[in-house]
């Protein structure tokens, strides 16, 4: 079961909370979005949720905002994975990244798995799929496939202080 937590996934005009590179001003498109999530913000937001993994890019080019939570896999009231998204500063792209568990194959569905980009990373398989348009070009798919994905908040290099 999937639920809707925070926006919806579609509607990229209307995501109202972001984050950008840290120590950088947005750009023009991020400037009345900014959110200034934490890396605490973010362990916050694993620990209420079970201890679901959120795991996030240690860098993010200044063309994507970090939208926060999405929605969350549920299976008897307990959090199983989080799912949250990326929207590119022009609104064309939203780019959603969710992990589970290498048993757990029936998390993180999405309505399509074209251009699914699927990795391994602590022992969760994490999927990042682009939701709205696509992954812009070789450039972004490269960015997606080779940026280190972590669970260390504190080295997100994007998160506010």
């Amino acid at each position: 079961m999937r639920t809707l937590v925070v926006v919806g996934l579609a509607l990229p005009a209307a995501l109202a909370s972001f984050t950008v590179a840290r120590g950088s001003d947005p750009p023009p498109e991020f400037a009345d979005r900014a959110s200034g999530y934490s890396a605490a913000d973010v362990a916050g937001m694993s620990a209420e949720s079970d201890g679901a993994p959120i795991y996030l890019p240690r860098d993010l080019p200044d063309t994507y905002g970090w939208v926060g939570e999405n929605s969350r896999d549920l299976r008897d009231g307990a959090v199983l994975a989080i799912t949250t998204a990326f929207t590119s500063a022009s609104g064309k792209t939203t780019v959603e990244i969710c992990a589970r568990g290498s048993q757990e194959v029936g998390l993180c569905q999405f309505d399509s798995a074209d251009h699914t980009i699927a990795r391994q990373v602590d022992g969760y398989t994490v999927l990042i799929h682009p939701v709205a348009g696509s992954l812009g070009g070789a450039s972004d798919v490269e960015f997606w496939t080779t940026v280190p994905l972590t669970t260390d908040y504190t080295s997100i290099t994007w998160l506010a202080d």
